[in-house]
């Protein structure tokens, strides 16, 4: 699944004492004080324009977060999710939006765009915003009602946060894995997606 951004320089003046000829005295000769080099201002990260980058047609509203296993390791899973948005136009071969982007016209409700599609990344992005906890593009996870946990920090049973990927997380043991979308986007479903994992499937269990 495609899925899938200072320093303060100080100069230190140093004293250097000469010895005197013939004589116990010393005399200073301070260095003069280098001018201290301002830090630079950091460069704002701009926030990437989904909408143009995931192009036309611009998705509808959210529909509902769809949540599977991806890999299955036993007690720990890989979990997957996406964001499935209402096929306005729903019927109509020529206003459909999922006819538009490929799939059923007559569906009630499909993928922002077909798996592989370049701007799928984008309009997925659009659709589903920035996760509450982690601020990166994704959904927010979080496993019976207790967040995921950073990458790195996996001890005992629990769910933690892909390193590399906001669309994915890690289940370990078994529990109710819910991926939840930002309200950025029109909804006319659940923001929510959920799937109950247990160590002896490979799928998500009613």
């Amino acid at each position: 699944m495609m899925r899938r951004v200072g320093l303060t320089c100080a100069a230190e003046a140093a004293g250097l004492f000469i010895a005197s000829c013939g004589s116990s005295s010393t005399s200073p000769n301070p260095q003069p004080s280098g001018t201290p080099v301002p830090a630079p201002s950091p460069t704002p990260t701009p926030t990437p324009d989904f909408k143009t980058q995931c192009g036309d047609p611009v998705p509808p509203p959210l529909y509902g977060m769809k949540v599977s296993v991806q890999v299955d390791n036993g007690s720990r899973k890989l979990v997957d999710s996406k964001p499935v948005v209402e096929n306005t136009g729903r019927g109509s071969q020529t206003d459909s939006y999922c006819g538009k982007v490929g799939f059923d016209f007559r569906a009630a409700y499909c993928d922002t765009r077909q798996e592989g599609t370049s701007t799928r990344p984008f309009c997925d992005a659009l659709v589903v915003g920035k996760a509450a906890d982690t601020g990166r593009i994704g959904p927010t996870w979080s496993k019976d009602g207790q967040p995921c946990v950073a990458a790195g920090s996996e001890t005992g049973a629990g769910c933690i946060n892909h390193q590399d990927n906001q669309f994915l997380a890690i289940s370990r043991g078994d529990g109710n894995m819910l991926a939840c979308a930002s309200d950025e986007w029109p909804a006319t479903g659940a923001r929510c997606g959920g799937c109950n994992v247990v160590s002896t499937s490979r799928v998500c269990v009613p």
